[in-house]
């Protein structure tokens, strides 16, 4: 007799009476940037592995939790064949995820998820790609930014776009996506300042600085070099924290004084969304997106894997795990500006 139940999207058997097993092993990683602990445990009915969940991080936290999926098709099989496509199930930033030093906020995190990926190819081959759903958010000023939505408007590309050439499962949606992502730069897709001001954000009252920005807004053409601009502003201000006034070094507004308290944080929050979902953006990013493993790598970096001690396999005890990634609470990319 079987019984069937779910676990992170993958449906597992099992006969009554047989007990399933779970076996842990803790392994070093070496960097000369930072050093992890990568912790594999496994879920086995006798000598199959049915399932696998990878912890990597410290003896004090972890930031990455990787799902490796298998075949169980043939539950007569000796050995269920490992899947091609795994679940990147979680990613966070925390200063306590590198083993004896500080995991630095924004490479940090880029660090220890490419680690992960070095790990998964040296550990599990057959592995290709890693699936998960970008539900990314950063504090600034005060706020949790969606990072997914405004490294689009900043970028043109998704925080792990950019950075690890990721893209939606569906090739075609992909493709979609991209040409919706480009409306950004087509000046017949920008309205009236008046328009986008009452559509997004009526009740932003600091008149100064409604001046300024609708004297941006109305000197560009497309909604990219009203972003870009802004983005200087914020980013410039914050450069000069005891000045009451900065200068835009930018050929338009050159003479131009700018009033320091401008946060740009503060100011696409609550519209943000509402902007890209009427460009169309929106739901594409919520679409699954996969990271290759074979184009991701780290680079200029020295990187050693080894078992661990035996006493680590006791510390390092993680949990299950959180929400889907890069989703829920635990997909925060950490940053104290606007993302780079």
């Amino acid at each position: 007799m079987y019984f069937r139940f779910n676990k992170s999207d993958t449906v597992f058997y099992y006969k009554k009476n047989h007990a399933i097993i779970y076996m842990s092993i803790t392994y070093k990683i070496d960097t000369s940037t930072y050093k992890y602990y990568a912790t594999i445990k496994n879920s086995q009915i006798g000598n199959k592995i049915i399932h696998t969940v990878i912890y990597l991080g410290s003896e004090r936290d972890y930031c990455v939790e990787i799902h490796i999926k298998y075949d169980i098709t043939d539950r007569d099989s000796e050995t269920f064949p490992i899947m091609k496509i795994a679940k990147l199930s979680n990613l966070k930033h925390s200063a306590d995820c590198a083993v004896g030093m500080i995991l630095d906020k924004q490479s940090g995190t880029k660090h220890i998820l490419l680690a992960s990926v070095e790990f998964v190819k040296s550990r599990f081959k057959e592995v290709t790609h890693l699936e998960f759903d970008d539900r990314s958010k950063y504090p600034c000023d005060d706020f949790m930014v969606d990072l997914h939505f405004s490294s689009v408007i900043f970028n043109r590309a998704t925080w792990y776009e950019k950075h690890f050439n990721c893209y939606i499962s569906d090739i075609n949606k992909h493709r979609e996506y991209l040409a919706n992502v480009n409306k950004l730069l087509v000046p017949t897709e920008k309205i009236d300042f008046i328009m986008f001001r009452t559509k997004y954000f009526p009740m932003f009252d600091e008149v100064e600085m409604l001046e300024i920005l609708e004297q941006i807004y109305n000197n560009c053409s497309n909604y990219k070099c009203f972003f870009d601009v802004i983005k200087k502003i914020d980013e410039n201000s914050r450069k000069l924290q005891t000045s009451n006034i900065i200068k835009l070094h930018d050929k338009n507004y050159s003479n131009k004084k700018f009033p320091i308290y401008f946060r740009l944080c503060k100011f696409i929050n609550g519209w943000i969304e509402s902007f890209v979902t009427d460009l169309g953006i929106k739901p594409y990013i919520l679409l699954p997106w996969l990271l290759p493993i074979k184009d991701n790598y780290l680079d200029d970096d020295t990187i050693t894997i080894s078992v661990s001690d035996p006493a680590d396999n006791i510390r390092l005890q993680y949990g299950g795990g959180g929400g889907d990634c890069c989703g829920g609470d635990y997909n925060y990319i950490y940053s104290d500006d606007v993302p780079h």
